[in-house]
């Protein structure tokens, strides 16, 4: 999505806030695609070792004997456990899936650090925004009092700014 799709809809935000919120969701998608690509190497990995050495994690597990949404889960399920969200009781049974789990945990490591990191960013931009935007608000009900514009102006106003505004 960090193609011309994510250039398109950016474009059609027009709010600070809903850009951020925006960013904070392609950061979680691309989480999610990165532990999609993580699951799909695990079972590949599982599956060249049953064919090349005659055992695997998949063999341990009675992986084949399962569906594939049981299968697909499991994997997943795996991928987010090797960022130390949870756990779960599949261990490598190969040299190959032993060296696939180091790279795991190595990407997992600067992945997680990467989505803390920028996720905390775009948190302080979406604070930093709504600070603005609530001092632009408060000079302007300041600015309405000082001129002595009617009550009921004043909130029509209020409203239509923070309308075009939001």
């Amino acid at each position: 999505l960090d193609g011309k799709v994510s250039i398109l809809l950016r474009e059609q935000i027009s709010s600070e806030a809903g850009l951020i919120y925006f960013g904070i969701l392609l950061v979680i998608l691309r989480m999610f695609v990165l532990q999609h690509i993580v699951a799909c190497g695990w079972y590949g990995i599982g599956d060249y070792a049953e064919e090349t050495a005659g055992k695997s994690w998949i063999l341990t597990e009675r992986f084949r004997e399962r569906t594939f949404n049981y299968q697909y889960s499991t994997c997943l399920h795996w991928a987010f456990a090797q960022l130390g969200i949870g756990s779960v009781e599949i261990d490598p049974e190969t040299t190959e899936e032993r060296i696939f789990c180091i790279a795991v945990a190595f990407v997992g490591l600067i992945s997680f650090s990467t989505l803390v990191s920028t996720v905390t960013s775009l948190m302080s931009n979406l604070q930093k925004a709504q600070d603005q935007e609530q001092q632009l608000f408060r000079d302007l009900r300041h600015f309405l009092h000082q001129n002595d514009i009617p009550i009921d102006l004043s909130q029509r106003v209020t409203r239509f700014i923070q309308h075009a505004y939001r």
